[in-house]
């Protein structure tokens, strides 16, 4: 997962092999004393973690003879993302709540649940 506010972004870690995962990981995002925190959106975006990247492989056998061929799968393919108006979270309360990842060609793509906090200090 990643999440970011205003330009500020921070990651879960990958969980292997997991349809489901459960990441139990506080994410800090600061900001300014007199910066206006509802006037900002948390991107929430969920990536398939791919060990293979784009681009061409090439294998030498005995210096004699080159194979090429070429791996087309992108890093960590997007599932899905959502925006989330911090507007209704700076009361100071924890709210838990589950929100619909999407893509733009194929919809819905699952959820994801968040503890969303805004807190002064």
């Amino acid at each position: 997962m990643v999440l970011s506010v205003d330009g500020r972004t921070r990651r879960t870690e990958y969980i292997k092999n997991d349809l489901s995962p459960t990441w139990n990981t506080v994410l800090e995002f600061d900001f300014a004393v007199k910066e206006d925190i509802g006037k900002h959106s948390l991107l929430v975006q969920c990536f398939d973690h791919d060990m293979i990247g784009s681009g061409t492989v090439q294998l030498f056998f005995a210096q004699l003879c080159c194979m090429k061929f070429t791996i087309d799968v992108t890093p960590d393919d997007f599932i899905g993302g959502h925006t989330v108006p911090l507007k209704d979270y700076v009361d100071g309360a924890v709210h838990n709540q589950w929100f619909t990842l999407q893509d733009k060609k194929h919809g819905n793509r699952g959820e994801v649940r968040l503890e969303i906090s805004v807190v002064k200090v």
